[in-house]
């Protein structure tokens, strides 16, 4: 969302706080049927965003919508309450409900403070390592288990452009990607 200035504006805080009343975690994907793309003005209860609605196509098999995805609520509430959505131009074509999560920036800190202080460790006799539990995610893609490998455990983008790079971040992280 723009100001006048083309600086990034923040919503009033009484829309966030309807928001969270209101809607759930969701990401939500939303058509215009007919056409292949539309980068147009939607104006839902006093706020004027730019919306960019692409990947349409006409094949022989079938007419697919221009879409537009977000997990922003804000984006969803005024998309939702605009008149384009409301005459049916622009339809929910998908919506997927998301777990709450916490922000890797507050995961990174707990972590942290969890660490204790680095002691001399007593010596001890070495035994077989125990099997660390892994979590499985099941994706349908290497670019679903990289995004949430970003998502959830910060890792650099960059450095997640092979399917091998990507299952060796996840070992570090304990996590197993079905899928893939």
């Amino acid at each position: 969302m723009r100001g006048r200035t083309g600086n990034r504006t923040s919503a009033p805080s009484f829309i966030k706080s309807k928001l969270n009343l209101i809607y759930m975690k969701a990401k939500k994907t939303y058509g215009i049927n007919g056409l292949l793309e539309w980068h147009g003005l939607v104006s839902g209860n006093g706020i004027t965003m730019r919306v960019d609605f692409v990947n349409g196509s006409v094949t022989a098999y079938g007419v697919s919508p221009a879409t537009f995805t977000t997990k922003d609520e804000l984006t969803q509430y005024i998309i939702e309450n605009s008149e384009q959505y409301k005459s049916g131009r622009i339809r929910l074509v998908r919506c997927v409900e998301m777990p709450e999560e916490k922000a890797v920036a507050e995961v990174k800190a707990e972590a942290k403070a969890e660490e204790p202080a680095v002691a001399p460790e007593p010596e001890v006799e070495e035994e077989a390592p125990a099997e660390v539990e892994k979590k499985t995610v099941s994706v349908n893609d290497p670019g679903e288990a990289k995004a949430y490998l970003v998502e959830h455990y910060g890792a650099e983008p960059a450095k997640l452009r092979s399917i091998k790079a990507i299952k060796d971040c996840a070992e570090k992280n304990g996590v197993v990607f079905e899928g893939i």
